[in-house]
């Protein structure tokens, strides 16, 4: 039976490695996706994509034709296209020239590529031609969010089937401890890993994906000394508690022993009580019977 609690405490354990490990790799996409992190990202891929689509083409052609209406001092801001998005551009840019035109575009292009609902799912999204922005959009982030807490709720049960099969509870507070730091050390070494990735366009971004893997790392790292200082305080209050135990009943035996002994010394006590109480009854009946014969003498 024991053999077999270890075997399935070892496959349990094996699990839970592989679900941390998942789950802090789904974490890192997560909180690498944020805004102020991609949003260099996109600004470049917006640039190429305007390049290679003809979009900067169309609106230096657009540029041209509309400077004109910016002369005017209380001249409107001129609307301009990209990617189907229209977005207002100040005249102050436009009379700067048709390159500041299309680098304001671009900027202004971000949130937009950032915050668009795709009304696809990543896996789908990225199929088509807007993968590039999908990747690193918040559709992406929701994503890897969701699979987050999947895989959470996944390890949460993988514990309590450890906690349920190990003999020694408190063990299974520090298995979980170790394997969640373990299951964190390559993301540690994850920047020396993508180092010796090629120079190639597509390994340039990977990079972009993995900006929080530090601060996973770190969260791990703290959560596994919780759970090991949990395990060892549980194993250290079952020893407290069973010296308590230990203390009490040897009061307790000492109490008893001191009630036995006050027992046998009050029974002493009574015993010679009535002793002595039984032999001056005595001396005192036969002082009467002396007296009595006495009396009938005389």
């Amino acid at each position: 039976m024991g053999f077999i609690r270890g075997g399935i405490v070892f496959i349990l354990a094996i699990a839970l490695f592989f679900g941390l490990f998942v789950g802090n790799l789904f974490l890192t996409l997560n909180w690498s996706l944020k805004y102020n992190h991609v949003s260099p990202y996109i600004q470049n891929l917006s640039n190429d994509f305007a390049t290679s689509s003809g979009n900067k083409g169309t609106i230096l052609g657009n540029y041209e034709s509309q400077k004109y209406l910016c002369q005017n001092e209380n001249a409107s801001p001129i609307e301009f296209t990209l990617d189907e998005e229209k977005i207002v551009v100040p005249c102050e840019t436009v009379n700067e020239g048709g390159k500041s035109v299309i680098g304001y575009l671009i900027n202004e292009s971000i949130p937009f590529y950032y915050y668009k609902d795709y009304n696809c799912s990543l896996i789908d999204c990225i199929k088509t031609e807007k993968a590039p922005f999908a990747l690193v959009s918040k559709t992406a982030k929701d994503y890897w969010k969701e699979k987050f807490y999947s895989t959470l709720l996944i390890s949460l049960i993988i514990f309590a089937l450890i906690f349920l099969f190990i003999k020694e509870k408190h063990s299974s507070f520090i298995l979980a401890g170790i394997i969640s730091i373990f299951s964190a050390i390559p993301f540690r070494q994850i920047s020396w890993l993508l180092s010796l990735l090629p120079d190639l366009l597509p390994f340039r971004i990977l990079p972009i994906f993995f900006t929080e893997a530090g601060n996973v790392f770190i969260l791990m790292l703290i959560i596994g000394i919780a759970l090991i200082s949990i395990g060892i305080g549980i194993k250290f209050f079952n020893w407290g508690m069973k010296l308590n135990e230990f203390i009490r009943k040897a009061f307790k035996k000492k109490d008893k022993k001191q009630e036995e002994e006050i027992t046998k010394e009050n029974l002493k006590n009574l015993i010679d009580k009535e002793i002595e109480s039984t032999v001056n009854k005595k001396e005192k009946t036969k002082k009467e019977k002396s007296t009595s014969k006495k009396s009938k003498k005389n």
